[in-house]
């Protein structure tokens, strides 16, 4: 398997860009997790993954874990 570049976005509501970097990720891996500490505080932000020009937008919501 090779190594495919994404790069991940983080948006809030408002459409501000709150984070964004690129990775490498093989193909055979499996779901990912993002730090919540790239979000702000908890609530609805949009994920935008792309990767060889197509991109993919997904609703994420953040929560405290107690």
């Amino acid at each position: 398997y090779r190594d495919l570049p994404v790069t991940i976005e983080i948006f809030d509501l408002l459409g501000r860009k709150l984070s964004s970097r690129s990775v490498r990720f093989n193909q055979s891996n499996s779901p990912f997790q993002i730090e919540g500490n790239l979000f702000g505080s908890n609530g609805i932000y949009l994920v935008r993954l792309g990767y060889n020009g197509q991109y993919k937008t997904i609703k994420v919501l953040k929560t405290q874990n107690h």
